[in-house]
């Protein structure tokens, strides 16, 4: 029973839609295609994925981070369970975010409001919110349907 009220406090909506917050920052605030977004949970919530982007530069991209050493493509093993997993915090806290204006949600989603996780004071949420902003540079590097290819996922 205990765990079950763990998972809602770190897996609540609104701690979730600033996670997407910072991931849409780092994305350039282009406008990004939704499928995306379903992508961002399983990265940053899962402890291999959010160490190596923690780690991350500008420079960094899918090769360097995931690609290039057998531990970290281990890391991207199970990526379509994890999205299939957290589809539902996800579309969750899309509505939150939209609803407190921080971005736009419709076929594509674009950031209204910019943030910048190097404000945050708690050393362990700036390391998410770090996560997500180079998760955002990462991921902008490519074309939408490049990302799913790259990274093995074939539904979200």
């Amino acid at each position: 029973m205990s765990i079950k009220h763990i998972e809602n406090l770190s897996l609540n909506p609104f701690f979730c839609s600033d996670i997407l917050h910072h991931f849409l920052c780092g994305y350039k605030n282009q406008k990004i295609d939704i499928g995306l977004i379903y992508l961002v949970l399983p990265f940053i919530y899962y402890k291999d994925t959010r160490n190596l982007l923690i780690s991350a530069n500008k420079r960094s991209d899918i090769y360097t981070l995931f690609k290039d050493k057998k531990d970290n493509r281990v890391s991207l093993v199970g990526m379509q369970e994890r999205i299939k997993f957290f589809r539902e915090y996800t579309n969750q806290s899309l509505v939150v975010g939209h609803n407190e204006k921080k971005f736009w949600v419709d076929k594509q989603i674009s950031v209204l409001e910019k943030v910048n996780y190097k404000q945050i004071k708690s050393e362990q949420i700036r390391d998410y919110f770090r996560a997500a902003h180079y998760l955002g540079i990462i991921l902008s590097k490519y074309d939408y349907k490049d990302v799913f290819i790259k990274l093995g996922v074939t539904t979200v």
